[in-house]
């Protein structure tokens, strides 16, 4: 689950760039936890910093992305497979379809070698899938227009 805590005050001026201060407040992540994601690569600013004292600026679309990318590590994926899982989703590449995403389903095959996933701005059969797909061991399913709305909601 993503915490999401509205900001105390006027922390966040940026219509549509972010700090990694308002990625903190926005998602309740711990500042050490945050940049460690960031130093290996797990996520990325639209606009990395390019030297001490300058700022990552991150879009609208990291916030989400960072959110996701959370929730799956808390859920048990490895940081490297939800990264990877995270950063090669179409539906996760541009703010237009993330406007239009509605859930997010990943499951795992038997043993952990493959993560398998949908993405749908619609209605799904969990049956049905199960049925196609005998050898899914375990699913998260998110709630992306929830998350969405939220993060909406406290800019």
């Amino acid at each position: 689950m993503v915490c999401v805590k509205p900001p105390t005050n006027t922390e966040i001026t940026m219509e549509k760039e972010f700090s990694t201060f308002d990625i903190m407040k926005l998602l309740v992540i711990k500042r050490e936890r945050l940049r460690e994601w960031m130093n290996q690569g797990f996520i990325t600013p639209t606009i990395p910093a390019d030297g001490i004292g300058s700022k990552a600026i991150f879009s609208i679309l990291d916030i989400y992305k960072i959110a996701v990318f959370k929730i799956l590590v808390d859920a048990g994926m490895n940081r490297r497979k939800a990264s990877t899982w995270v950063k090669e989703n179409p539906k996760l590449g541009n703010e237009r379809d993330a406007e239009k995403l509605t859930y997010v389903i990943v499951f795992e095959e038997e043993g952990g070698g493959r993560w398998e996933s949908y993405l749908e701005p619609g209605p799904w059969n969990m049956e049905q899938e199960i049925i196609k797909n005998p050898n899914w061991e375990m699913g998260i399913m998110i709630n992306f227009k929830r998350i969405r709305d939220q993060i909406k909601q406290l800019l």
